[in-house]
């Protein structure tokens, strides 16, 4: 064994099923044995890890036992006629020439003049009746059918009635036993989602996933082979390969084979040393000139051609950098992500798949990107870093409107994440409040004659202002509403709501819609509360009655989110005389206030009780702690607390400020404390309210 035959070792490609250099892996066992029991297989996972090397092995292994094997490449159908997507017709019919070659069936069939005595009925009709009058015809023993580079399916207009066609095979084995003889293992680089959307047909339900790991030193001895002519530890050397290499089948292979093909006179005494050196110079270090063939160019592309999702993932991607893991939750951003290749998922955590990635997609090249992909990628990370707190990272003037031009372009709007959304929300906010208090400044400059005014009328002034913005905003915000409500319908009637983008548009179109309309009905309310008070509508009402009622309206979205909810009443509380409808409101928002920001297993306590001197209501969770510099401004207008995740919290931001407002109204008051894991808002009302 020498340099020049480089041990065999494989850069990129599938290795022939005789390679010496070929890793057995537990999916290898798994795949074998469930196609030879019939199952349904599915091997979905990034480039490169070795599913091509793999399906050769297997099905070498299943034509050893006589069973029927053919692999078809989609890619050699093709998806494109010209410019155009290939009609279904020709891709239905380029699969079935390509079983009939594979099978060697040409002598027992005609398969133009077959298709054209079926051309009467749908081709997807025609497919099926081939593995049936055909394969299984003609084919008396267990079939077994590959199909690589699935992937390649994922923008024809067709998939789905595909992908239903091979779980239709699995349901008619309840009717003719010979479809148990039939199975298909697809692969490919893809998500079943993105396959097929529709679940009630999907085979991927009924399917079995193979999970493809990378090497491990416990089965990588015929790696070692390879290295023993070329370094006096090759063991020692292989462990150090697969440190660097997360064990990344395509990695290991190819620093295996720049180890055989270096220069003898350059090995030192220490290898290992010497393995870094390498990986450095000739993998790491302008590592574009060294990706041949292309791996690290496919896992950037990857990312950042993907529109939709590609600000997810490099957020996704700067935190599992940043801590060195994340809780995998599955969605779609992790699952894409993992299928780039760049981070796998281990024990329920995300992380970065090997050192050499760790050290190509580098911070700076998240910093890089992030900024080619949005305008304001500094300021987002400074505002983030900065736990959400410090405004001056916000936009303001130019920079907003221009962002704001810039989110609503087409392209751009899918590409928004979370963070982004909230961020452009809070400048806009911070940008609204600027002006209202410029607008004061300006109404608070007035002549001698106005500054001798009462502070009443001043407050009148600018409630009044900020009763005509509200009813001059409502008026749009309806409009828009209506509007789209008008475009969903219209969607809906061409067919075009299940596009992938539409539903979230609309979505988006109808909250925001909504969060406007409830953020001027409590800005009216607001204003109402601090002008001269009107006539009350004050009746009885009994706590130990009419309480309950609004707790346990509660009750379903607390048992959703995992929250407790209690509720303890002093049953000699006597009746109270009070507005009701303002009550309810101030009871619901603090319910609402808790249920948001009440982690989950935590508990939520709603108590009435009787003081000396006052009716007390006292709404109390669990796991919650405001730090005492925050709590005087938990009744500012705008004022939340941003800290927790605030991008999944809904709300005007104006409902503590509006609370506080109506128990003053109702002759009370309310404060809140904070200690120990616990926040307690405290409303009394005194007791000459009661009789």
């Amino acid at each position: 064994m020498n340099a020049e035959s480089s041990s065999n070792y494989q850069v990129g490609g599938c290795l022939p099923a005789n390679a010496q250099t070929y890793v057995r892996r537990k999916a290898d066992d798994d795949l074998y044995n469930a196609l030879k029991a019939g199952e349904f297989c599915y091997v979905l996972n990034s480039r490169q890890m070795g599913k091509s090397s793999l399906k050769v092995r297997v099905m070498q292994k299943l034509q050893n036992e006589k069973i029927a094997c053919a692999a078809i490449d989609i890619t050699l159908i093709g998806t494109q006629d010209g410019s155009e997507e290939v009609t279904s017709q020709k891709w239905y019919g380029g699969l079935m020439r390509e079983l009939v070659n594979r099978f060697a069936l040409a002598d027992k069939i005609n398969l133009r003049s077959w298709l054209e005595e079926r051309n009467y009925i749908p081709i997807v009709q025609s497919w099926g009746e081939f593995l049936e009058e055909i394969l299984l015809r003609y084919i008396p023993q267990q079939i077994v059918i590959f199909i690589d580079e699935i992937d390649s399916l994922t923008n024809i207009s067709f998939k789905n009635d595909f992908f239903a066609s091979i779980r239709a095979v699995y349901n008619r084995r309840s009717e003719n036993s010979e479809y148990n003889r039939l199975t298909f293992a697809l692969l490919g680089v893809a998500t079943p989602s993105d396959l097929i959307s529709d679940k009630k047909r999907t085979p991927f339900n009924i399917g079995r996933a193979i999970e493809l790991a990378g090497l491990e030193l416990n089965n990588a001895a015929p790696l070692v082979e390879g290295l023993k002519k070329k370094v006096n530890n090759p063991q020692s050397i292989l462990e150090q390969i697969l440190h660097w290499t997360g064990g990344q089948p395509f990695l290991t292979q190819k620093v295996c084979h720049l180890i055989i093909t270096q220069d003898s006179g350059e090995l030192p005494n220490n290898g290992i040393e010497w393995l870094t050196r390498v990986v450095q110079s000739q993998m790491i270090e302008n590592w574009e000139r060294h990706d041949v063939p292309e791996h690290f160019r496919t896992i950037r592309d990857r990312i950042l051609c993907d529109r939709q999702y590609v600000s997810e993932m490099l957020e996704l991607y700067q935190e599992i950098l940043k801590h060195n893991e994340l809780v995998s939750t599955d969605n779609d951003a992790q699952i894409k992500l993992r299928l780039s290749g760049l981070v796998v998922k281990d024990e329920g955590k995300l992380k970065v798949y090997n050192r050499i990635y760790k050290s190509i997609f580098n911070s700076n090249w998240i910093d890089q990107e992030l900024a080619k992909v949005r305008p304001y990628s500094q300021q987002l990370k400074g505002w983030v870093e900065s736990r959400y707190e410090d405004e001056s990272y916000l936009l303001q003037g130019k920079s907003l409107q221009d962002a704001l031009n810039w989110s609503k372009n087409q392209e751009n709007s899918s590409r928004l994440s979370g963070q982004e959304h909230h961020f452009l929300k809070a400048s806009q906010e911070l940008e609204i409040r600027k002006n209202l208090e410029k607008l004061k400044a300006n109404q608070n400059y007035q002549s001698d004659k106005d500054k001798l005014k009462s502070k009443e009328d001043t407050n009148y002034q600018d409630n009044s202002f900020l009763r005509t913005l509200s009813q001059e905003l409502r008026t749009p915000i309806t409009s828009i509403s209506l509007a789209a409500q008008t475009l969903e319908s219209v969607l809906t009637l061409k067919g075009l709501s299940d596009q992938d983008i539409v539903p979230q548009l609309l979505q988006i179109l109808h909250s925001e819609c909504g969060r406007g309309s409830n953020l001027i009905k409590d800005l009216l309310t607001l204003t109402h509360h601090q002008t001269p008070p009107d006539p009350q509508t004050l009746i009885l009402i009994n706590l130990q009655t009419w309480l309950p009622t609004i707790v346990e309206s509660f009750r379903d979205l607390t048992h959703c989110q995992r929250q407790k909810l209690h509720l303890n009443i002093d049953h000699q509380l006597p009746p109270i005389e009070t507005d009701i409808t303002d009550l309810e409101r101030i009871v619901t928002e603090l319910l609402s206030y808790a249920c948001k920001y009440t982690p989950g297993g935590e508990a939520i306590t709603v108590s009435a009780s009787l003081t000396p001197d006052a009716v007390q209501l006292k709404i109390n969770n669990s796991g919650l702690e405001i730090p005492a510099s925050e709590l005087p401004r938990i009744f500012e207008p705008f004022y939340r607390l941003i800290k927790n995740d605030p991008w999944t919290y809904s709300g005007t931001g104006l409902e503590m400020a509006l609370v506080q407002k109506m128990v003053r109204h109702l002759g009370g008051s309310i404060h809140v404390e904070s200690a120990a894991d616990q926040t307690t808002f405290i409303v009394e009302f005194p007791r000459a309210t009661a009789s």
